[in-house]
């Protein structure tokens, strides 16, 4: 229930920015690094952390420019993606990373850990965000 509420709160901070706003410097090379330190220290094996930054980037080059809003055209694709990753390092900040198994998939991984489907859940709420900041709807 605490995911939904998070969600809510980074959609709404994405989307009340207005268009003419400058776009923060965010990059797509320091938000994956910023994730993989975190998710590095935060206990998770080096093939759960490449599974997790590996699936965060794919889900954030799967944005396109096709549909751009205004705020979209004035910060780029580049800008969007890498809001993603920060959105999704955002609401990592100060997280426990639980390694119980769940018996669920995501990703195509069986059996994911709680920590796994914790970033999941970000992230796919974070490039919903990203969908309602950036592009017409």
């Amino acid at each position: 229930m605490r995911i939904v509420f998070l969600a809510a709160a980074v959609l709404t901070a994405l989307h009340s920015v207005p268009a003419s706003a400058a776009c923060e410097a965010i990059s797509m090379q320091g938000e994956r690094e910023r994730l993989t330190r975190f998710l590095g220290t935060g206990g998770l094996d080096g093939e759960q952390v490449d599974f997790l930054v590996g699936g965060t980037v794919e889900r954030a080059d799967e944005l396109t420019s096709t549909g751009f809003n205004d705020r979209g055209k004035t910060c780029g694709l580049d800008h969007v993606r890498a809001s993603v990753l920060g959105c999704v390092n955002a609401m990592m900040a100060g997280r426990t990373l639980s390694q119980i198994r769940t018996g669920k998939s995501a990703w195509g991984k069986s059996d994911v850990t709680r920590a796994e489907l914790l970033v999941v859940g970000f992230v796919h709420a974070c490039r919903g965000g990203a969908l309602d900041a950036f592009y017409v709807r």
